[in-house]
């Protein structure tokens, strides 16, 4: 897997970012599947302002193969981790054509076809398929990933 971090975050080392995506992209992706893919994180301070933590894009290519994941440079280092290990989820949705996009108004989420439902207020948003799945990924990849780097002796806690 090839991976880059443009600017930095303001808690969490670039070192650490990488290992986690490292992480994250062969337990999510698989060992051949991470050879092709590629993913950069960006910290841009335009999402300070705004209630997004972090956003998943991908290329024009099909199906996808490089992400570019943009979070929020404020974040504390647990919540980068926890937005970071979310939009890992997501880029496996779309690398395995398990979520995509139909047109403006629809998705396909494992061949059953949902309202593209993009406003954060709404509620259906937030009990969508994509984002239950996503959710529920986050605890256990930020754990799994802190348990790991503990045993290697780069951390003494996981908070």
């Amino acid at each position: 897997m090839r991976i880059r971090t443009v600017k930095k975050s303001k808690n969490l080392p670039r070192d650490v970012c990488r290992r986690a995506v490292a992480a994250w992209g062969e337990y999510l992706f698989g060992k051949r599947l991470a050879e092709h893919v590629s993913v950069t994180v960006h910290f841009d301070p335009r999402l300070i302002r705004t209630t997004t933590y972090a956003t998943c894009e991908w290329g024009d290519e099909f199906p996808p193969r490089d992400f570019l994941i943009t979070v929020s440079p404020e974040l504390s280092r647990r919540m980068t981790l926890f937005s970071i290990a979310h939009e890992m989820v997501h880029c496996r949705q779309y690398a395995r054509l398990i979520w995509r996009p139909i047109d403006e108004k629809t998705v396909r989420w494992k061949n059953e076809i949902y309202p593209a439902d993009t406003d954060l207020s709404v509620s259906k948003y937030w009990l969508s398929p994509w984002e239950i799945e996503c959710r529920g990924y986050e605890e256990g990849l930020y754990r799994m990933f802190m348990i790991e780097e503990r045993r290697r002796g780069r951390v003494r806690n996981i908070p």
